[in-house]
């Protein structure tokens, strides 16, 4: 049986990207981060 791909592709989203993201968000050390993407852990 043949294998099956995926629909989609992992693109990761570039460091600077997430830096610039986290910082926007001005967090403190009481606020709580969810890694929502694929789990990667890269946030």
């Amino acid at each position: 049986m043949a294998q099956s791909r995926p629909d989609i592709a992992n693109i990761p989203t570039p460091a600077d990207a997430v830096a610039a993201m986290l910082a926007l968000a001005d967090l403190t050390p009481a606020d709580r981060v969810y890694d929502l993407g694929c789990g990667d852990w890269q946030v």
